[in-house]
């Protein structure tokens, strides 16, 4: 992995911008509903990309006949655990949420186990127990609170990403990262407007629109930046530099994030949190080295976004 290389300043572009995630969501949550900031999420970070996605005439990629399908199941797929982790921060703090999400690495090894007959060797299993172990450490510290509610919501849902990823490994090799950000934007953005207009119908009162600025800028930093850049930077990197050298790198931004929501006043860190972290964080990287391909361009193909939990 060379330093300074573009490949690898997308790759930390990426980390830094997974890390705040949970932050942004948070603050945004303040002002609106889950439901509410993430459909405000998708269409602006649809609109932010929109721009470029005209001067490359890269529109049409993700609008024609045959590719709509295909996109609508990335989106659909990719939003709702996206949706569940944003409203599970009503609940959870943020760094309890990026430790917890590291488990969608476990969910990496048994669809390759399912899906491709991929025998699981005690190596594996090792490294997947310690996810699991620190998983568990942040559950069993939040059990019995509210935080626990949303602990659940972020672990059920993570392997959606997974089914997300393996639908994007299957596209054309030269659908770039930009068409391919933006057009799973795109249909977020129509899917999930019609939940959106239901709830407002059913509670209306709950439903008004509030022109908050700060609610309005978390929401273009969480679509544009953390949901729409990242996507660009993940895709980006993953074609230039080695599969599991990525993974390792990026499974490290719950660190980053438990060091902001400190820093910041948002949360007292626990010894459990950080005893989940360095457990998940350990079991996590071991796992990826281990799925290094090797000469299954398969194995590849479905263990290419392990650990992106990006919107």
């Amino acid at each position: 992995m060379e330093l300074f290389s573009a490949p690898f300043l997308a790759l930390v572009g990426c980390w830094a911008l997974n890390a705040v995630w949970p932050l942004v969501s948070q603050s945004g949550l303040r002002t609106y509903p889950p439901l509410v900031f993430t459909e405000a999420a998708f269409v602006l970070g649809f609109l932010f990309l929109l721009p470029e996605l005209i001067r490359r005439r890269e529109w049409k990629t993700f609008l024609s006949p045959k590719a709509a399908c295909h996109f609508l199941a990335i989106a659909i797929f990719y939003g709702t655990p996206c949706l569940l982790y944003i409203a599970a921060l009503s609940y959870t703090t943020p760094s309890s949420a990026g430790v917890v999400a590291e488990i969608e690495v476990l969910y990496s090894m048994v669809l390759s186990a399912w899906l491709l007959r991929e025998s699981i060797g005690w190596r594996q299993a090792a490294a997947s127990a310690m996810v699991v172990l620190g998983t568990g450490l942040i559950l069993a510290h939040d059990s019995g609170t509210s935080r626990w509610k949303g602990d659940m919501m972020i672990a059920a849902s993570a392997w959606m990403y997974q089914v997300s990823h393996i639908l994007v490994k299957r596209l054309p090799a030269e659908v770039s990262p930009t068409a391919i950000t933006g057009g799973r934007l795109f249909y977020q953005s129509a899917v999930f407007v019609i939940p959106v207009c239901g709830w407002a119908l059913l509670r209306p009162t709950h439903a008004a629109w509030a022109w908050s600025w700060p609610g309005i800028g978390c929401a273009f930093v969480e679509g544009a930046g953390v949901i729409g850049v990242a996507g660009v930077f993940w895709y980006a990197a993953i074609r230039k530099i080695d599969l599991a050298k990525c993974t390792a790198f990026i499974l490290s931004y719950p660190a980053l994030t438990m060091l902001l929501s400190w820093l910041l006043g948002r949360e007292a860190i626990s010894a459990a949190q950080i005893s989940g972290l360095a457990v998940t964080l350990a079991g996590a990287a071991w796992l990826s080295w281990l799925m290094i391909p090797t000469g299954a361009p398969s194995r590849l193909e479905l263990s290419a976004d392990a650990a992106r939990m990006t919107p």
